[in-house]
């Protein structure tokens, strides 16, 4: 099951790079959503 999650990954490689961004940004909100809460 891992090994065809890593086939995935590297066939979206592509696509997480465009999206990259994104992530980053949505990763910062959780965080700091996160430490608001404490």
């Amino acid at each position: 099951m891992q090994q065809k999650a890593r086939n995935l990954a590297a066939e979206n490689t592509e696509f997480t790079e465009k999206s990259a961004d994104r992530f980053l940004f949505s990763s910062v909100v959780s965080v700091i959503s996160v430490a608001n809460r404490f």
